[in-house]
C-alpha cells in the first residue's frame, strides 16, 4: 500500500503534505484489525483505527485517513474528505480488486463475496468528486507487478479490471438516467479518465449532440470509409479541389481547437467542436471523388477523411448516437 500510495501521489500530484499524512496513515492502516475490539465487532475496523492512533498522539489528519480509508461502506454512505483519506481508500480498494482478480475470483452473476462491485463504485465515486484527472491504469498495473502477476498475464488482467469498472460507471450514469445512447458514446472511448467521462457526459446533455441527424450521418459515413486506414499525414500538395482544401483547413483548425478543449478541461467546447464540421464534410462528399483513379490522391484524400473523422472521434464513436 506503501507503494501503491506513491505511486498514485505522483499521478495526481498529492501535495506534499497530504504525501507525509498518507504515509504514516498507511503504515498504520491496518493496526486496529489485531485488537480485540475489532476482532469481536468488525465493523468498527477503521473506527476504533482512528481513536487508537488519536489516544497514541498520531495527528487528527492521520486518524482521519485511517479511519476513511473504508469509505463508503454501503451505498449512499459518505466519501473520503481528506486528500490523504481519499487515496488510501482508493489504493486499498484497487488492492483487493486486482488480488482478486489476479486469482480468478472474478463476481459473476449475483455472487460477489468479497463485494468487488461496491468497493469499485466507491473508488469512481470518490473519482468523480475530485478534482483528480488521472488515468487508473498505472495503479492497476503497479498492483499487478507488486502482486508479482506474470508478465503474460498481466494484459488479460488489466482488461478484465478495467472493462469491470467500465460496467460500473456505466451503471452509476444509467442510476443519473443518462441515456443509453450517451453511454454508449462515452464508454467507446476507452482512453477516457473518470474525470473526462463526468465532463463529458455533462456537456453532452447540455449540448445534446444526438439529436443532430446530419452529425451523426456524417460520422457514419467517415467511419465507413477509414475505419481500416492508419492516418500517416495529408499532402497538402495532392489537394486540388476546393472542398478538400477547405475541409483540410477546417479539420486542422478544428484538432487544434479539440485538443486546446481537452488540456483546458473544457468539455462544452470538446463536445461542441465536431458539429463544426458537419457544412464543409457535407460539401466535401459532394464535390469530391475519394475513390480517384489516381492511386496518390485517392489515398491522400482518404488521409484527408480519417483527420477529419479522427476530430470528430475525440469524444467516442459518434456512430453510437444513431
Amino acid at each position: 500500500l506503501l507503494k501503491l500510495g506513491r505511486v498514485f501521489g505522483e499521478e495526481c500530484g498529492l501535495h506534499e503534505d497530504a504525501a507525509v499524512v498518507l504515509e504514516r496513515a498507511t503504515e498504520l492502516a491496518k493496526t486496529d484489525l489485531t485488537t480485540g475490539m475489532v476482532t469481536e465487532f468488525t465493523e468498527l475496523q477503521g473506527v476504533m483505527g482512528k481513536e487508537y492512533a488519536l489516544l497514541d498522539g498520531e495527528s487528527p489528519e492521520v486518524a482521519e485517513a485511517i479511519f476513511e480509508q473504508y469509505l463508503p461502506r454501503f451505498a449512499g454512505d459518505v466519501l473520503p474528505q481528506t486528500e490523504a483519506g481519499k487515496v488510501l481508500s482508493i489504493i486499498d480498494k484497487v488492492d483487493n480488486i486486482v488480488a482478486t482478480f489476479s486469482r480468478g475470483l472474478i463476481p459473476t452473476g449475483s455472487q460477489d463475496p468479497y463485494a468487488l462491485r461496491r468497493q469499485t463504485i466507491g473508488i469512481l465515486n470518490i473519482l468523480l468528486g475530485s478534482e483528480w484527472n488521472i488515468s487508473l491504469r498505472p495503479i492497476f498495473k503497479a498492483s499487478m507487478e507488486l502482486l508479482n502477476v506474470a508478465s503474460d498475464k498481466q494484459e488479460e488482467l488489466l482488461n478484465q479490471v478495467e472493462e469491470f469498472f467500465t460496467l460500473r460507471l456505466k451503471n452509476i450514469f444509467l442510476d443519473r438516467k443518462v441515456p443509453h445512447h450517451v453511454i454508449d458514446l462515452l464508454l467507446s472511448n476507452n482512453e477516457l479518465s473518470v474525470a473526462d467521462a463526468e465532463g463529458l457526459v455533462n456537456a453532452l446533455l447540455a449540448n445534446r449532440i444526438d439529436e443532430n441527424v446530419e452529425l451523426v450521418q456524417a460520422y457514419t459515413r467517415m467511419y465507413n470509409l477509414v475505419k481500416d486506414v492508419e492516418y500517416t499525414g495529408v499532402n497538402s500538395d495532392l489537394l486540388k479541389e476546393d472542398a478538400e482544401k477547405a475541409l483540410f483547413e477546417s479539420a486542422s483548425k478544428a484538432s487544434e481547437a479539440s485538443l486546446a478543449a481537452w488540456e483546458a478541461g473544457d468539455y462544452a467546447a470538446v463536445v461542441a467542436v465536431p458539429a463544426t464540421l458537419v457544412p464543409t464534410i457535407n460539401q466535401f462528399f459532394e464535390d469530391v471523388m475519394v475513390m480517384d483513379k489516381d492511386e496518390a490522391i485517392k489515398a491522400n484524400r482518404l488521409q484527408l477523411v480519417r483527420l477529419a473523422y479522427s476530430v470528430m472521434a475525440i469524444i467516442g464513436d459518434i456512430s453510437a448516437l444513431k
